[in-house]
């Protein structure tokens, strides 16, 4: 069987922090104050930079978030949580999630705010 042996990549959304905070607050975004949640060019090559240190393969870097992939021992390690396999009754696909919250490491806290998974989407009726 293929990949049998080998860790699997998972990937990753590390949702970054803008001057207004980030994305996943819960706070109302609007087309007059979204801006607001990007992150800087700069800050974006900082967390970049760190979490590639860490073993990341950078997929995509944008104002919001950076798209990561890694096998699940790394996520694990860096955000010392436990992952775990959901299956939605809507979907019935897997799909990663975190037992509980991740710890974001402190070099990277002023940053990022989260680390979420894509998730399986229902098609419209």
């Amino acid at each position: 069987m293929a990949g049998r042996g080998r860790a699997r990549a998972i990937r990753a959304h590390i949702v970054l922090k803008g001057p207004g905070g980030s994305l996943a607050s819960g706070r109302p975004v609007s087309a007059a104050n979204v801006r607001d949640y990007a992150a800087d060019p700069s800050v974006r090559g900082r967390v970049r930079s760190i979490l590639e240190q860490h073993g990341f393969s950078v997929v995509r870097v944008a104002p919001f978030s950076i798209a990561v992939e890694g096998p699940r021992a790394l996520f694990e390690r860096v955000f010392r949580k436990k992952l775990r396999r959901m299956r939605p009754e809507a979907s019935g696909e897997l799909f990663w999630s975190w037992s509980e919250p991740p710890e974001i490491p402190a070099e990277l806290s002023d940053a990022v705010d989260t680390v979420v998974f894509p998730q399986p989407v229902q098609p419209l009726p």
